[in-house]
């Protein structure tokens, strides 16, 4: 999972999906809650971390960190020297898991072909869409005249003010 948080478009969840611990880490993350410090205060330490699931947690943590120290160097370089390759690895991941994902789904009816194609048409648009520029002004507009929000935002400045 670790090597996926670096992969643009492969989410550490759907490789914990694919790889069958996904029910495991969800229960594992569920546990972290007031059982925990009653397991803590009736059998110490021990059963504190039986109750989080804490080999398992200590395992996929210690291999996400490995997988995201390996990730970040070998992208980096993959990336300066394999550009077309790496991202052609990275298509057949994000296809791979799209087949797969979408063969656990049981009976397709037409909203959930008609909402994937409206993540395809939104996932196409952020592609080809064109970057808006970016202004020196820290979030705000000088135009001559004031936006809507910003009148709205005085007219409730001076009622909540003049109320006092």
């Amino acid at each position: 999972m670790g090597i996926a948080e670096v992969i643009p478009g492969v989410s550490g969840g759907t490789i914990a999906f694919i790889t069958g611990i996904y029910e495991r880490l969800i229960s594992a993350i569920k546990a972290f809650g007031p059982e925990v410090i009653t397991s803590w205060r009736s059998g110490g330490i021990s059963a504190a971390w039986q109750a989080i699931h804490g080999p398992f947690l200590l395992a996929l943590l210690a291999g996400m960190s490995v997988g995201i120290v390996a990730g970040v160097f070998g992208v980096v370089h993959l990336l300066e020297h394999f550009p077309e390759i790496l991202w052609a690895f990275f298509f057949g991941l994000i296809m791979a898991s799209a087949v797969f994902i979408g063969k656990q789904v049981i009976g397709w009816k037409v909203t959930e072909v008609l909402f994937l194609g409206a993540g395809v048409g939104v996932a196409y648009f952020i592609t080809v869409a064109t970057p808006a520029e970016a202004t020196n002004s820290c979030g705000l507009s000088f135009s001559p005249e004031p936006s809507l929000f910003a009148r709205s935002s005085f007219r409730a400045y001076q009622a909540v003010s003049f109320s006092f």
